[in-house]
């Protein structure tokens, strides 16, 4: 793993940053963070800022909206000062004043560190260098000089995209996806979660094994707690059954590790892979 330390990388991350610039430079207390093994052994680490406050969908475990079925659907969210960005639905929370209260999950690689929320070209230069795109590695200064322009153009010949070296709509929703790819692709647990419908307590792994996820369904916000701290979020949770701001932190950043849409919601789908994570981890 690059050296960095949570709040070095993160602190250069974009999105994921802006929700503390208000309130001074963050440290690594500032996140909740979990460590994962990324495609070929690649180490990587997810850290999502704790927020400020939680909505009531993210306090009761029980989602708001259906959202996509699906690993990743960047889509488009508008953000004060900066513009639209792309990242997977109900990542980024922002107030009707403009303030970000829940700023998107960063993923952190040997390359780099890179929010999941692409708007920005500095936010393109931060994704390019986390996945590994530039060799060397791209000065993250906001311009779209020579070299950024081809590593774009890499990135999407890669990705079958339009190769024009113009990192629009199509390229920043293809980047996203691929930092989320990059940090939860791997997960089985986060696979079997996606392809079933965890509400009726059976789970269909990709292999084609049909696994009884009734006690998923149960788990109370303790015993959430205690299996996300089981799977390593960092710091360890007070396990008091509170869904407050850092918990909602530590199941984004498992449900960045996993494959699952980052919305802070422990609700069946996610109930279901921290259940299956932890079963993996504990036998």
């Amino acid at each position: 793993m690059n050296p960095m330390t949570v709040a070095a990388g993160v602190a250069a991350a974009g999105l994921g940053y802006l929700g503390y610039k208000k309130f001074g430079k963050p440290t690594a207390a500032s996140y909740q963070s979990m460590n994962v093994v990324g495609p070929g052994g690649v180490p990587i680490k997810v850290a999502t800022p704790v927020p400020n406050t939680v909505t009531q969908a993210q306090m009761t475990g029980i989602p708001a909206a259906m959202l996509t079925q699906g690993s990743f659907f960047p889509v488009p969210t508008t953000v004060p000062g900066v513009g639209v960005t792309y990242a997977p639905p109900g990542t980024i929370n922002v107030l009707p004043n403009g303030d970000v209260h829940q700023p998107a999950p960063i993923v952190i690689s040997p390359g780099g560190a890179s929010s999941v929320a692409i708007g920005s070209v500095k936010d393109v230069q931060h994704a390019l260098n986390t996945l590994g795109f530039c060799k060397p590695a791209l000065v993250e200064d906001g311009k779209l000089g020579p070299m950024t322009l081809n590593c774009i153009k890499a990135f999407q010949s890669a990705n079958k995209l339009v190769v024009d070296g113009n990192a629009g709509p199509a390229t920043k929703a293809a980047l996203s996806a691929a930092l989320t790819n990059m940090a939860g692709g791997w997960s089985q647990s986060g696979a079997t979660a996606q392809q079933s419908t965890p509400r009726t307590g059976v789970a269909t792994t990709p292999a084609g094994v049909t696994v009884d996820t009734t006690a998923a369904l149960k788990m109370t916000a303790v015993q959430v707690q205690h299996s996300l701290n089981i799977l390593g979020t960092t710091p360890a949770l007070v396990e008091d059954g509170k869904v407050g701001p850092r918990s909602v932190a530590a199941i984004k950043s498992f449900q960045t590790a996993h494959g699952l849409i980052p919305d802070g919601v422990a609700g069946p789908k996610t109930k279901t892979a921290i259940y299956l994570a932890t079963i993996n981890a504990t036998h």
